[in-house]
C-alpha cells in the first residue's frame, strides 16, 4: 500500500525550505506546537467499537470491564493518521491494554496494524498484527442472517497473527492504582517509536511498513481491567526524512533519532466542527434543490467501460454477472450521490465507486475486464453499507460494527436506498436512512469517477434506479 498519487503530488509540491522542521532529539516530540485533542466529545461519536466498555468524561478516557473478557474490546478513531506523534497520560489497575496505530481491517475482517502494549507486564513493547488463520473469536455467533441463507456473518475485527517486533522485559508487579505515566507514540515514515516517561522503550524500522490507518485502544481478553487515559493529544506531521540510514529491525538504544519533516498538507477539525459539518451535509442531502440525474433513463450515454454487461430499461440500470464496472466519463470531487439498488439473489454482491480511477485489464494481479481504484460503498451481505478501498491494500476503511443490526436495515428482496457524501476529506454513507460510515480520511483521493459494480461469482443481477447527484463547492 502506498499513499495515493494525489496525496504524494501535494507533498512533493510543498515549499520545503519554508516548512522543514528539524527534530534533533526525543525531547522534540513534546513540543506543544501543532498538538490537538484526539477526542473532546463525551459521546465518543467520532469513534467506533464497543462503547459499552469505554467512556469519556471530564477529559478522561476510561476502559473498564469487571467480568473476564472472552474477546478483545476495541475503540477506534473514525479518522486515519499517517505520520504523527501521539501523547497521553495513563494509569491502570490490572489487565493488558494495547494501543493500535496505522490500523486497518483487511477482508474478510482481519485487524492489522502496529500495536503498543501500554498496560501489562510487557508495557512499552511493540508488535505487528498481520492476517492469520480465519478463526471466529470465542463466543461469536456465525449463524446465517434471515434472508441471507448462503452468507455467514463476519465479526467487526477478526484476530490476526501477532508478530513481536520489540520485546520489553516484564515490569514489576504493582498493587492498587498506579501513578500517571506519560506515553509518547510516534509513526515517522517507516519508523515506529514508543517512549514512557522520557525513555525510549521501542524503536523499530520496517522494510515496507504500513503508512496510515486508524488509532485504536484494545482491552485484551482476560481478567478485570481498568485503564484511564487523559490529556490525549496528537500532532500530525508531513513527509518524514531520517538523518541517516539504518538497518531494518529493532533500533532501540542503538540508533540516533534525528529526523526532519515537512509541514502536513492537512488540517484537523475539532469534534464539534465535525459534528456541525455532518449536520450541514445531511441537511443538504435532504434538500432536493440542485440534484440532477446521472442517467437519461433510456441509454448509457455519459458512461463507459463495462457497457456490454449493462443495460437501461424503463429508468432502471441493470448489470448481469461478470466482474465489471460501468463508469462515468466525468470526474466528480465534492458531491452528494443518492439512489436505490436491488440485488438478486439476496446474497449477490455489488458496490458503488466514488472518487475512483479505472485500472484497465484488472487489479492486484486478478485479471478482469476492468478494475477500479478508490472508495467503494459496498453492497451485499455481510458488507452492506461499509466503506472500503477497492483495488489497493488500504483495506476496509470503515468496517461493519454490528452485522446483525446492519442486516436488519437491508430489504433482502426489495429496493435499498443509499446516499454517499464526499466533501473534501469527509466521507459519509447512509443505507435506508441509517448512517453506516462517517469518517475523515486525509490520505484518500479527492476526485475521480463514479462506477457501478457487478461482482464476479455465481449468477446474479444488480439493478440501480433514481441515481442523482448534487455537486458541492
Amino acid at each position: 500500500m502506498r499513499l495515493g498519487k494525489s496525496a504524494l503530488h501535494r507533498i512533493k509540491n510543498v515549499t520545503l525550505p519554508l516548512l522543514i522542521c528539524i527534530v534533533t532529539s526525543m525531547s522534540g516530540w513534546a513540543e506543544d506546537h501543532g498538538f490537538t485533542p484526539l477526542m473532546s466529545s463525551p459521546s465518543l461519536e467520532h469513534f467506533m467499537g464497543n462503547k459499552e466498555y469505554w467512556s469519556f468524561k471530564n477529559g478522561v478516557l476510561t476502559g473498564k470491564t469487571s467480568a473476564p473478557l472472552m474477546e478483545s474490546q476495541f475503540l477506534f478513531t473514525k479518522e486515519r493518521f499517517g505520520n504523527f506523534v501521539l501523547r497521553f497520560l495513563m494509569n491502570s489497575e490490572g489487565g493488558d491494554v494495547h494501543l493500535l496505530c496505522r490500523a486497518r481491517t483487511m477482508p474478510p475482517g482481519y485487524l492489522v496494524g502496529y500495536e503498543a502494549e501500554i498496560a501489562g507486564l510487557h508495557r512499552g513493547s511493540l508488535t505487528l498484527r498481520k492476517p492469520g488463520s480465519a478463526a471466529a473469536p470465542s463466543g461469536s455467533t456465525r449463524r446465517a442472517a434471515a434472508g441471507f441463507p448462503d452468507a455467514m456473518p463476519q465479526p467487526f475485527a477478526q484476530e490476526a497473527e501477532v508478530v513481536p517486533l520489540v520485546r520489553v522485559n516484564p515490569s514489576q508487579e504493582r498493587s492498587g492504582s498506579e501513578p500517571w505515566a506519560r506515553y509518547e507514540i510516534a509513526g515517522l515514515g517507516n519508523h515506529i517509536l514508543i517512549k514512557i516517561n522520557g525513555t525510549t522503550t521501542a524503536h523499530y524500522q520496517a522494510r515496507d511498513g504500513l503508512e496510515e490507518g486508524m488509532i485504536g485502544f484494545r482491552l485484551a481478553p482476560g481478567g478485570g481491567t481498568k485503564v484511564n487515559l487523559k490529556d490525549i493529544e496528537i500532532r500530525l506531521i508531513g513527509e518524514v526524512h531520517w538523518a541517516k540510514e539504518a538497518p531494518v529491525g529493532d533500533l532501540t538504544g542503538r540508533f540516533g533519532e534525528e529526523w526532519s519533516s515537512s509541514a502536513p498538507d492537512l488540517l484537523r477539525k475539532s469534534d464539534e466542527a465535525r459534528t456541525q459539518e455532518r449536520r450541514e451535509l445531511e441537511a443538504m442531502a435532504k434538500n432536493r434543490q440542485g440534484f440532477r440525474p446521472l442517467f437519461d433513463g433510456k441509454s448509457l450515454e455519459g458512461w463507459q467501460d463495462g457497457t456490454p454487461f449493462w443495460t437501461v430499461k424503463e429508468g432502471v440500470t441493470v448489470g448481469k454477472s461478470h466482474n465489471s464496472f460501468l463508469v462515468t466519463q466525468k470526474e466528480y470531487s465534492n458531491f452528494i450521490l443518492k439512489g436505490s439498488v436491488r440485488l438478486s439473489p439476496p446474497g449477490a454482491n455489488s458496490g458503488v465507486q466514488v472518487r475512483s480511477s479505472v485500472i484497465p485489464g484488472g487489479m492486484l494481479g486478478y485479471q478482469f475486464d476492468s478494475g477500479m481504484n478508490g472508495y467503494q460503498f459496498d453492497m451485499g451481505y455481510p458488507w452492506w453499507g461499509q466503506l472500503h478501498h477497492e483495488g489497493s491494500r488500504r483495506g476496509i476503511l470503515f468496517p461493519v460494527q454490528d452485522s446483525k443490526k446492519r442486516i436488519e436495515l437491508v430489504r433482502a428482496d426489495g429496493w435499498n436506498n443509499f446516499i454517499i457524501i464526499c466533501h473534501r476529506n469527509h466521507v459519509m454513507g447512509q443505507l435506508n436512512g441509517d448512517v453506516t460510515f462517517d469518517m475523515v480520511d486525509h490520505y484518500g483521493e479527492k476526485t475521480g469517477r463514479i462506477g457501478l459494480q457487478i461482482h464476479v461469482g455465481p449468477g446474479m443481477k444488480v439493478e440501480f434506479r433514481d441515481l442523482e447527484i448534487k455537486e458541492l463547492p
